[in-house]
């Protein structure tokens, strides 16, 4: 199975004045190998999480930030003076920052918790044929990072506080045997129907797996839960890199 290699591209993330940098990261596309290789290791059940918003306003007001962005704006003296444009710019640096700080934040919160994990990149592909963006999640398992099991009811719990704290619309869960749900911050399942049906191949989905047989012909995937195209960081290089990786809790694809 021929597959594309690695992907140059650029992350934003936040240094410790809380700046934004634009750092270069080489990522590889997920491989058909690679998702079986996570729902194996993911059947005593896993979830989904990300701190990423891409929008600051929201229908529900618990998921608003409105009132955090007009904060941060009075502190700058407030937006007398601030056109249009000037105001878009603020609002997209502001989400910018506010992302790469709540992806910071979660890292360190499932490191805390003591779960293995995996981190992914999901890419939306719109249909001028550019990838968008990419958003950081976690894909995180009822292991310890010693490979010891958790109890799944934990990692269910913690699901759905970090759904709270991040003001995420809902976050991915797949308890042991049953098809995967998407769930509120008040653990209600908010997607309607769900089965453990993965098809590989369907040419009628806008989300996709980089993953190719040839350049015209994407392997795709989907399931009644269709998971956007994702990448994973590369392989280790060396042995003193996959044990750091290894005992900072990430379970390598």
């Amino acid at each position: 199975m021929k597959t594309y290699g690695p992907r140059k591209v650029i992350l934003e993330t936040i240094d410790k004045n809380g700046n934004i940098v634009n750092k270069k990261w080489n990522l590889m596309p997920l491989s058909e190998a690679s998702l079986n290789k996570m729902m194996e290791h993911g059947k005593t059940g896993m979830v989904i999480i990300s701190a990423n918003r891409s929008a600051i306003e929201s229908s529900n007001p618990e998921l608003d930030l409105t009132d955090e962005f007009e904060k941060s704006l009075e502190k700058k003296g407030g937006v007398q003076g601030i056109d249009s444009d000037a105001m878009y710019d603020e609002m997209k640096n502001w989400l910018k920052q506010r992302n790469a700080r709540a992806d910071n934040e979660l890292k360190k919160d499932i490191h805390d918790a003591g779960f293995s994990y995996t981190p992914v990149f999901g890419g939306y592909h719109g249909s001028d044929d550019v990838v968008d963006s990419y958003e950081p999640s976690y894909v995180v398992y009822s292991y310890n990072r010693d490979g010891g099991l958790i109890k799944f009811d934990y990692l269910e719990q913690f699901a759905i506080d970090m759904c709270r704290k991040y003001k995420q619309d809902s976050v991915y869960v797949q308890r042991p045997g049953d098809p995967p749900v998407y769930l509120d911050a008040d653990g209600n399942q908010v997607n309607s129907t769900s089965s453990n049906n993965f098809k590989f191949n369907r040419d009628d989905e806008e989300f996709f797996t980089t993953t190719s047989r040839d350049k015209s012909h994407p392997q795709r995937f989907t399931a009644d839960i269709v998971f956007e195209s994702m990448y994973i960081n590369l392989r280790p290089a060396s042995y003193n890199e996959n044990m750091r990786r290894i005992k900072s809790g990430e379970y390598i694809l």
